[in-house]
């Protein structure tokens, strides 16, 4: 059986699990417990970095990020923006050492949570928007990534 890695809501989720096994791990803040303190410290957990350690801990076939586009896209916000249908750990490094291609707090976090993700296992990611999935997984559209 594939076991998913998916970082998306729940809608998402109910939409993979009968294409077999979803998993899921969201973001945001941990609560303060009851007699918390003003020194009481809360931690923001960066979901697509925690779906990415999970999917390295399950050993996944598929790191599947959902998101408010259909494919990534390079020198994204400028006039040379274009979307990329394929990226290789080899390329995707690249563009992130290079610091212009993905906006930070958005898709930067998500290539990052990628790279990582493909040099611990060797698998495969897709990066694509929650109306796209199917189509993405049938390799008709996303962005997807691999080790070559």
């Amino acid at each position: 059986m594939r076991r998913w890695i998916v970082a998306m809501g729940l809608a998402a989720i109910s939409l993979l699990a009968p294409l077999g096994g979803a998993r899921a791990h969201f973001g945001g803040s941990i609560p303060n417990y009851p007699g918390a303190t003003p020194k009481t410290l809360c931690y923001v957990i960066d979901k697509d970095l925690g779906c990415s350690l999970l999917a390295q801990i399950l050993r996944a076939d598929l790191f599947l990020i959902t998101t408010a586009i259909e494919k990534v896209a390079l020198n994204f916000g400028t006039a040379k923006e274009s979307f990329v249908d394929h990226l290789s750990l080899a390329e995707a490094k690249e563009y992130l050492k290079q610091g212009i291609h993905f906006a930070k707090g958005s898709m930067e976090p998500k290539v990052q949570a990628i790279v990582e993700y493909l040099e611990s296992t060797g698998g495969r990611a897709i990066v694509t928007n929650p109306e796209n999935v199917e189509r993405a997984l049938a390799g008709k559209t996303g962005t997807h990534f691999s080790v070559d």
